[in-house]
């Protein structure tokens, strides 16, 4: 609501430090879960799955799917920024985009190469290129939509 508020009165420059605030806040947020989940990854992966398990799969590559979270807010935020502009269009297609060149593709040869483990590497490959590319074409789209005047 704070972006397409903003943004219908033509107050660009707050609608930039709306996106801005929000994603620090979200990528901040992120990054303390990670370490919380990095210093007791053991007992909190027990919370969801039998030991039994834990056992055979190393919890390395739970902490391998926790790194990709500081990278999400760059993308949903950027996904909102467009949704709150008016771009629907735009936003709809770049998430239907991105199961199609990049989440099965990457998921593919990353399982073809890594087997199993490809599974993890992919997932992580795959949302931090989706997260920077996000970020990349809503930045651009902010500095031509969003000029100051």
């Amino acid at each position: 609501p704070v972006l397409g508020i903003n943004y219908g009165a033509k107050e660009y420059r707050r609608v930039r430090e709306a996106v801005h605030v929000f994603r620090l806040a979200a990528i901040a947020m992120m990054v303390a879960i990670v370490l919380i989940a990095m210093l007791f990854s053991t007992p909190i992966l027990l919370l969801l799955v039998d030991a039994n398990v834990l056992a055979v799969v190393p919890s390395s590559l739970f902490l391998l799917v926790l790194l990709v979270l500081p990278f999400m807010p760059a993308a949903s935020t950027g996904i909102v920024f467009l949704q709150a502009t008016g771009m629907r269009r735009q936003a709809t297609t770049i998430i239907v985009l991105r199961e199609f060149l990049l989440f099965i593709p990457i998921l593919s040869i990353a399982i073809y190469h890594y087997a199993y483990m490809g599974i993890f590497y992919g997932l992580l490959t795959e949302n931090i290129i989706y997260s920077l590319s996000v970020y990349c074409i809503t930045r651009s789209i902010m500095k031509k939509k969003l000029e100051l005047k």
